[in-house]
C-alpha cells in the first residue's frame, strides 16, 4: 500500500515529466509576425484563424492566430504573441463563418452564412500562400478572393 506522501510526490514527478515532454516552451527562436487579411475590394476578413506551417523544419511547426474584426493578426507558436520560427511557411486562412454550425442555412437563416472567403484558402495545400519569416519583426498583408457566387 502506498503512503499518501509518496503518492503526492509520484503525481508531481509525472506532471513535471509530462510538461517537459509536451514542451510548454521551446528553445527554438521565434520572431514577431503580425499582419492583416483583406479581400480584393479592401474589406477585411472580419473573423477567423490564420495558420503558418514551417516548411524548413522537420517535423513542421505551426504558428496561428485569431483574425480580428479589422482583419489583423499576431502569430503565436509557443507563447502569446511570440511569432513564428524563421524560414519558409505555408499559410492557410480559415474564416469564422458558421461552417461548423449544426443544420443548414435554410434551417438556420442568419446563423449559417454562405462563406465569403474562397474555399481554397482553408487548406495549406491549396491556398497558394507562402511567406518567409525573417529573423526580425515581420508584417504580412494577405489579399484574398471571395468565394464564387
Amino acid at each position: 500500500m502506498m503512503k499518501t506522501g509518496n503518492f503526492g510526490r509520484s503525481i508531481l514527478l509525472v506532471s513535471v515529466g509530462l510538461l517537459s515532454w509536451t514542451g510548454c516552451g521551446s528553445d527554438q527562436p521565434t520572431y514577431p509576425v503580425t499582419g492583416t487579411v483583406h479581400y480584393t475590394d479592401g474589406k477585411p476578413l472580419k473573423a477567423g484563424t490564420i495558420e503558418f506551417e514551417s516548411i524548413t523544419t522537420k517535423p513542421p511547426v505551426t504558428a496561428r492566430s485569431p483574425i480580428g474584426l479589422d482583419g489583423s493578426f499576431t502569430l503565436r507558436t509557443f507563447a502569446k504573441a511570440d511569432g513564428a520560427l524563421p524560414g519558409r511557411h505555408r499559410v492557410a486562412i480559415i474564416p469564422s463563418d458558421g461552417m461548423n454550425a449544426i443544420g443548414s442555412k435554410e434551417e438556420r437563416p442568419g446563423i449559417i452564412q454562405r462563406p465569403d472567403l474562397h474555399p481554397k484558402y482553408r487548406r495549406l495545400t491549396t491556398s497558394g500562400l507562402e511567406e518567409v519569416v525573417a529573423e526580425t519583426d515581420n508584417r504580412f498583408e494577405f489579399v484574398v478572393e471571395y468565394a464564387d457566387r
